[in-house]
């Protein structure tokens, strides 16, 4: 999937440094101990800055106020020596900042993907290819297919395919576009077919369209 932008912030940083695969698989637990001060400041575009936007966090989220987020202050709070963050204040730092949680992402991925594969019932291979992308998802990995509905709208009207359909008549009924299949989605198709369904061919691919082209050629000669 893809990264969730992240803002040059001190938040940000937060953010960034916590989104691993644990914390999206909801494993990780307990505080982030952020020392490496040299690299916010760097991060957030000043040591001003730095000390401004762990001031606003300190006094003004409710983190800051519960002791979630503490900030280990030397020289009368005008320079840090760490941050100590509990990843459940998470959350609202992206709150913050305007973006989403990596982990709430992912549960919305799952939730996703669970519905796409609830639309092909029973068949095996479908279900096998779904149930990869669940696992990864489950496990945090960043799965950017998980993300393109369009892929798994595709997949799922193959799997309902009773008779042999032209590749544009089959584009036109799922996309509205006789030409999209072609362009965006064909090759991901194949990827996945010839990974998990047991009925697809090598040279499948190679003789859908020879009926089209046929069709193309003579039409050109009418015309002509």
């Amino acid at each position: 999937m893809g990264k969730i932008p992240i803002k040059h912030t001190l938040a940000g940083y937060i953010i960034k440094k916590t989104d691993t695969e644990g914390y999206r698989s909801g494993k990780l637990t307990g505080e982030k101990h952020l020392n490496k001060i040299t690299e916010m400041i760097e991060f957030v575009g000043g040591r001003r800055k730095l000390i401004d936007q762990a001031r606003f966090i300190e006094n003004t989220t409710q983190a800051g106020h519960d002791g979630k987020i503490r900030i280990s202050w030397i020289q009368v709070n005008s320079d840090i020596k760490k941050i100590d963050c509990d990843v459940s204040s998470i959350p609202e730092l992206c709150r913050l900042e305007g973006v989403e949680d990596s982990r709430a992402k992912q549960l919305r991925l799952i939730e996703s993907v669970k519905q796409w594969k609830s639309e092909v019932g029973d068949c095996d291979w479908i279900c096998r290819y779904y149930d990869d992308i669940l696992g990864r998802l489950e496990a945090g990995k960043s799965v950017t297919e998980a993300e393109e509905d369009m892929r798994f709208k595709c997949i799922n009207a193959i799997t309902r395919i009773k008779e042999p359909v032209w590749e544009r008549v089959f584009s036109a009924n799922v996309f509205k576009d006789s030409k999209k299949f072609e362009k965006c989605y064909r090759q991901k198709m194949v990827s996945i077919l010839t990974k998990y369904s047991p009925y697809y061919e090598k040279d499948m691919e190679d003789y859908d369209t020879e009926g089209e082209e046929d069709d193309a050629k003579e039409d050109k000669r009418s015309r002509g």
